[in-house]
């Protein structure tokens, strides 16, 4: 995958603005023993990020494959259960960004299981192609979706709410003793 994204011409002008750390490529179940280095490697790497100053900090890319799994129209399903510690990056990169908000920018990017090696290096760069491209327009990366499953249908699944009406099967009152937060709720 690093010589396919080299090929797509990941110049050394553009390492310097975006970092990807490509993880749990090509494991099988019985190899899933290496996604903690992954996991030992992200939080290096994001510790390295936030010791910099904030306008050198380059786009870091978590790049994961499998994690989740889609349906035959390439939706979303649930995670893959074999390849739940892959998923653990995804919530450390949340944990990190959470702590440093705006200062650590950081994409996540789930592949499916099913493309082959150049038609995952060519769907990355793209992703990353398109991002630089924005940024360079002046967007901000805070207004980006930062979690992506890239289905192998061509599908680009982004996380959402969505807005529901609520179910109540009965009487409920409620009683808050002080004004400003939930915990006075009762």
């Amino acid at each position: 995958y690093v010589e396919s994204l080299t090929r797509r011409g990941l110049a050394p002008e553009h390492c310097a603005s975006h970092i990807v750390l490509i993880c749990n490529f090509g494991l099988t179940e019985n190899q899933s023993h290496t996604v903690p280095a992954d996991a030992i490697t992200a939080i290096r790497l994001l510790q390295t990020i936030l010791k910099m100053p904030r306008h050198d900090r380059p786009v870091v890319w978590i790049v994961t494959r499998g994690v989740y799994q889609t349906d035959s129209q390439g939706n979303r399903g649930p995670i893959a259960t074999d390849l739940v510690p892959a998923a653990s990056l995804w919530g450390l990169v949340r944990s990190a960004k959470a702590e440093a908000g705006a200062g650590l920018p950081c994409m996540c990017v789930d592949l499916d299981l099913e493309k082959n090696p150049d038609d995952a290096a060519a769907t990355v760069w793209n992703e990353i192609s398109q991002v630089a491209a924005m940024l360079e327009t002046g967007r901000l990366l805070e207004s980006m979706d930062n979690e992506i499953l890239l289905s192998g249908h061509g599908n680009r699944l982004v996380p959402r709410l969505n807005r529901r009406e609520a179910v109540i099967t009965g009487l409920i009152k409620m009683h808050m003793s002080e004004r400003g937060a939930l915990t006075n709720l009762s």
